[in-house]
């Protein structure tokens, strides 16, 4: 509903991308006043204490937010080559190393490499790729960071190979098909369970506290869970279609930011938690607005169209 919203409402992409550069600057003062207080926290839930990964993890408010901006300040930097997008490229990629999530550390460190490089020819390609790999074996296998997560990470893959199965996968299999009572949820979903309130709520909040398969750990299963095989596929189809659509030089960011977002649904909560979501709806609200030709997409276009319609009616 929301990115129905944006399109009948059509705000101004450059003031909506100013607005987001005002709440990454708010999440960073959030961020760090927590981590100064750590781990009584000022702002939000209380925070677990988790120094496993060499330093307290604390969630940073509208993350994602940040990984959008990173995205969209490679693509400022390609287009005008001005050096101050280097600073909020560097500020955006410190805040991914913090988060201390290594899924969202590979993808984000991936897709960006691709994306600063998406101009240059192989051979440039290559050296700088060979450049950037030195740098990061020399630099980052020595930081305290990259030492933790990596032994957390060589923990997990002697666990699987004790016979000891990973969370994830588990969570995987759970969510994918086991937890399905019967195939009519399988194909249309369980729907949204009323934690802490219903019988079904407090039965599915028991489970995943007693096995630790956290739904929003693996949110593409998630979505087959609560919503079932049709509208995973439905959302699927909108995801790749935002991907391949054909875009103007100054939104190719938004190509990176929805293949980001979809592979981090692999093994993270991007597609369970409700901020995510609003983000992910500007990112498609970015893609498919109305633009200087007037093209609109069909199905937004019409919808937009019968709300005018039935406002005049009210009206």
């Amino acid at each position: 509903m929301y990115f129905f919203v944006l399109i009948l409402l059509n705000p101004d992409p450059k003031k909506l991308i100013r607005y987001l550069f005002y709440m990454s600057a708010m999440s960073l003062v959030i961020y760090f006043m927590n981590l100064a207080t750590y781990p009584h926290n000022i702002f939000g839930t209380p925070i677990l204490t988790d120094t496993t990964r060499g330093m307290p993890r604390v969630p940073i408010p509208t993350f994602n937010v940040i990984m959008l901006l990173v995205f969209y300040s490679i693509n400022q930097w390609s287009l005008t080559k001005n050096k101050k997008w280097w600073w909020l490229i560097g500020i955006g990629f410190m805040m991914v190393i913090l988060s201390l999530t290594r899924q969202v550390m590979a993808i984000m460190g991936l897709l960006c490499f691709l994306q600063l490089l998406q101009k240059m020819s192989w051979v440039k390609k290559f050296v700088y790729g060979c450049i950037i790999l030195s740098i990061g074996y020399v630099v980052v296998i020595n930081l305290p960071i990259y030492k933790n997560l990596k032994e957390i990470s060589e923990t997990q893959i002697d666990d699987s190979v004790d016979g000891k199965e990973d969370v994830r996968i588990r969570a995987w299999r759970y969510y994918a098909y086991e937890g399905h009572e019967n195939i009519e949820t399988l194909f249309l979903g369980n729907g949204t369970p009323s934690v802490g309130k219903s019988v079904w709520g407090k039965r599915f909040e028991a489970y995943a506290e007693e096995s630790g398969e956290l739904i929003a750990d693996v949110s593409w299963a998630g979505c087959v869970f609560l919503y079932g095989i049709i509208g995973t596929l439905a959302l699927l189809i909108i995801v790749f279609c935002a991907i391949f659509k054909r875009k103007s030089p100054d939104k190719q960011y938004l190509t990176y930011f929805m293949i980001c977002a979809f592979l981090e649904g692999i093994a993270s909560g991007v597609w369970y938690y409700n901020q995510e979501i609003i983000v992910i709806m500007m990112a498609l609200y970015l893609i498919y607005r109305k633009s200087d030709d007037n093209s609109t997409p069909f199905v937004a276009n019409n919808l937009a169209g019968h709300i005018n319609q039935r406002r005049f009616v009210i009206e």
